[in-house]
């Protein structure tokens, strides 16, 4: 009985997590970031800055894709102080026209930050709701101003509180990446984000963004990193489902046939004429009960073949090929290796819920794997 229970409970805090990171990796929005190392200050265009440099690789970028495309730069472990002289540590959040656009914040109250007022220099910025209540010990927003290195800024809104998985601080501001620079934060990396439906639009993107900016930069499409992070559990998933229908293949069939014995055995019995009504329901109940497991066959299928289409780096040309195979796995080692790789806040999210995702499916194949130990050795 004990291991029954232990079973259950594996089962249950697998699926709990399976469930839990699936609906998280699920509503990651259907953009593509492309990030890079900062322009250096006067590189491209005389003295233009940092900033003004990557506003306009932005749109250079949404011209050339004809998407809609938005610049972000984070600087993490930035001290501010509020009117009330109490201090804290946030995620300063310098961004460009669209940012709310192609980025989703619950906005509480205030409002968000104007096309002009993003472009420019504005003293202006939005925090999140737990800011305010540490900066001013209150939930509720109010126009209030903040000091970020002795520039005074004018809180316009105020969104909902959550740090993000790869966010490094509690709290975080958003302003014009403009008026960050001002205020002398420097940044490290910088985003570009556009709203791409399909994995050919993000392909068109970072050819844009690598015309616009640079070649040395990484893109991610959020929608097939979220599939990456769930490959593991999927396969295990059409696995189980595989199982599972070639069971209810046989109870189907049994169902059938028992039927099926006792239509004949009622045939012998009464007139013909009566038998119309049980066998249309006979042949009705086949063609639902086909109709469904075959439905069943049809998701699986396309529950295993979609990442085919999603992953085409790693289909082989010819897949009854030994040497086609091995050139799809030399070409990817090749393309890693000279890869330089940087990350984003939205790939620590993901990376994040992937591995309960990971530890979701491990926790259900230890309760199969307990469960089946135990009935061997029972038996």
């Amino acid at each position: 009985m004990k291991h029954k229970v232990f079973c259950l409970l594996l089962l249950v805090a697998g699926c709990a997590l399976l469930g839990f990171s699936c609906l998280k990796l699920a509503s990651v929005p259907q953009n593509a970031e492309f990030t890079a190392l900062m322009p250096t200050a006067g590189a491209d265009a005389g003295s233009a800055t940092a900033g003004q440099q990557l506003l306009s690789y932005g749109e250079k970028a949404a011209e050339n894709s004809g998407l809609q495309v938005s610049v972000e730069a984070i600087a993490d472990g930035i001290s501010l102080t509020g009117s009330l002289s109490r201090t804290a540590t946030v995620t300063v959040y310098g961004i460009g026209p669209g940012w709310f656009d192609t980025h989703h914040r619950t906005l509480l109250d205030g409002r968000t930050l104007g096309e002009e007022e993003l472009s420019g220099t504005d003293a202006v910025m939005v925090v999140d709701q737990g800011l305010m209540f540490a900066l001013f010990g209150e939930n509720t927003f109010r126009e209030e101003t903040i000091s970020l290195n002795g520039m005074s800024f004018l809180i316009v809104g105020m969104v909902d509180h959550g740090a993000q998985p790869g966010q490094t601080d509690s709290y975080a501001v958003y302003l014009p990446i403009r008026a960050a620079e001002k205020a002398g934060i420097t940044f490290d990396t910088g985003t570009l984000t556009a709203q791409a439906a399909t994995l050919a639009d993000s392909l068109f993107f970072q050819n844009a963004c690598t015309a616009a900016w640079t070649a040395d930069g990484t893109l991610y499409y959020l929608r097939k990193q979220a599939m990456g992070q769930t490959m593991p559990t999927r396969y295990l998933l059409v696995l189980a489902a595989i199982a599972v229908l070639c069971r209810l293949f046989g109870l189907i069939r049994k169902w059938i046939t028992a039927l099926w014995q006792r239509l004949k055995e009622r045939r012998s019995h009464v007139y013909a004429g009566r038998m119309l009504l049980p066998g249309a329901g006979f042949a009705l109940l086949c063609v639902v009960l086909a109709g469904a497991w075959l439905a069943g066959c049809y998701l699986v299928i396309n529950l295993a073949v979609e990442p085919v289409y999603t992953f085409t780096e790693w289909v082989p040309d010819n897949p009854a090929s030994l040497s086609s195979i091995l050139s799809v796995f030399d070409a990817q080692k090749s393309t890693y290796s000279q890869r330089i790789t940087f990350s984003t806040p939205t790939m620590g999210y993901l990376r994040y819920y992937g591995s309960l995702n990971a530890a979701g499916g491990v926790l259900c194949l230890l309760a199969g794997a307990w469960h089946t130990l135990f009935k061997r050795k029972k038996a």
